[in-house]
C-alpha cells in the first residue's frame, strides 16, 4: 500500500471520526434536555397518580380495587 493510499484511508477516517464526534455531541446535547425536564415529569406523573383514582391515592385510602 502507497503512502498516498494510507493518507487517503486517515482522511477518511478522520472524516468519520469527526462525524461520529458531531453525533455524540447531538446526543449529549438531547440527553442534558431530557434530563432537565425530568423533575418535572416526576412530579407530573406523582401529581397524576394523587388524583381520585390514582395509585398512590387508592394506597393513601386503603382502597384494593383496580382503575377501569
Amino acid at each position: 500500500m502507497s503512502v498516498e493510499q494510507l493518507q487517503q484511508q486517515i482522511s477518511a477516517l478522520n472524516g468519520v471520526v469527526a462525524g461520529l464526534r458531531a453525533d455524540l455531541g447531538a446526543m449529549q446535547q438531547q440527553l442534558c434536555e431530557l434530563i432537565a425536564q425530568l423533575p418535572q415529569a416526576i412530579k407530573a406523573a406523582i401529581a397524576n397518580e394523587l388524583r381520585p383514582g390514582g395509585v398512590l391515592y387508592r394506597a393513601k385510602r386503603g382502597d384494593d380495587t383496580p382503575r377501569g
